[in-house]
């Protein structure tokens, strides 16, 4: 997405998807939420994206960090968005990678990649949604229309059509491990 014209039309589908999901929330609630900086985290990271792919790097760094202040959305501007890719509450939200069209990041969700091998950033298919608390680190492929469970680390490729749930909690109890101590 190196062309004025492409990030033009990643911005309007932004905004419709966005108004969908707004409309969406509203019929459930009764009242559309007010989300003034899902919109801007967005837009700033088409922006840092656009300068970054035309050879203006300390530019787009420079977006890249209003982002961070102003919205709280990490979103690197190395990094390829797919078109209606939305974050309604980009605070605490970090994107490192290559994401599919039609995206959902819930509060507090990242994707990147690890600081020991295998290196490599996550490449995410298109309408996939992380719940918060989620995250996807390291070379995985996730599929097309895969749900991140909330509080999920996915460290393995996940197939297309797949539901990710956290484990369940274990209990240990302190009275058994007194006994087998004994």
């Amino acid at each position: 997405m190196a062309g004025w014209r492409a990030m033009r039309e990643a911005i309007t589908a932004d905004r419709r998807r966005l108004s969908e999901y707004r409309a969406a929330h509203a019929a459930e609630s009764g009242s559309p939420p007010f989300l003034p900086f899902a919109f801007l985290a967005m837009l700033l990271h088409r922006v840092a994206h656009y300068l970054h792919a035309n050879g203006w790097r300390m530019a787009a760094r420079l977006v890249w960090l209003v982002n961070i202040c102003v919205t709280g959305a990490d979103i690197g501007p190395a990094g390829s968005i797919g078109k209606g890719t939305i974050i309604p509450y980009p605070r605490t939200v970090t994107i490192y990678g290559t994401v599919g069209e039609d995206c959902v990041f819930l509060g507090q969700c990242g994707i990147g990649g690890l600081l020991r091998p295998p290196l490599g950033l996550p490449v995410l298919g298109d309408g996939v949604v992380l719940a918060p608390g989620s995250l996807v680190l390291g070379p995985r492929t996730i599929g097309r229309r895969v749900h991140v469970g909330p509080r999920c680390i996915v460290t393995r490729d996940v197939p297309d059509d797949a539901v990710i749930v956290p484990d369940a909690w274990r209990s240990i109890s302190r009275a058994a491990d007194a006994g087998a101590a004994a």
